[in-house]
């Protein structure tokens, strides 16, 4: 539910920090470049991180709520052996 109501703040949070590092990213100077694969690690990771934990997550909780009752059965049989 709290990633529904603050869907936006963090979306908003995770779009200025990719574009905050882009310039970072982007630049051609040669006492910069040592800071290029930091800034992209960073940009990616947050990028991919909200991905997961907003989208991924919830899908991955669902799918194990709904199917939860069908796993005990079948780990219940599984245990009981076939005696």
């Amino acid at each position: 539910m709290a990633g529904i109501q603050r869907f936006r703040p963090i979306i908003m949070t995770t779009l200025t920090t990719a574009a905050g590092l882009a310039p970072l990213i982007f630049q051609k100077s040669e006492g910069g470049l040592f800071l290029v694969p930091m800034a992209v690690s960073v940009a990616f990771g947050v990028v991919f991180g909200t991905f997961l934990t907003l989208l991924m997550l919830p899908a991955v909780l669902l799918v194990i709520d709904e199917d939860l009752p069908a796993m005990r059965a079948k780990a219940f049989t599984w245990f009981k052996g076939s005696d």
